[in-house]
């Protein structure tokens, strides 16, 4: 969709930007955002397979409910 596209593209533009300022090469920069990006799959490959376990299922809420907390708290803070 159009609005995460418009948002992503900045977000990236702005990661590799840091990358750069921090010394690394502009191939360097897009391999290690590249490296940054594939970790959310790898994420949700684990949350999917834990996801069909159903004795996870109490620490999958409790892990979900205690981010949600803390998140909470933390802009509180």
């Amino acid at each position: 969709s159009l609005p995460i596209i418009f948002e992503e593209f900045p977000h990236e533009l702005g990661d590799i930007a840091v990358l750069l300022s921090s010394g690394l090469t502009i191939g360097q920069a897009l391999i290690m955002n590249f490296l940054s990006a594939c970790s959310c799959y790898f994420g949700f490959i684990i949350g999917a397979k834990l996801g069909e376990l159903e004795h996870f299922h109490p620490w999958i809420y409790a892990l979900a409910g205690g981010m949600f907390v803390y998140i909470g708290l933390a802009d509180m803070v």
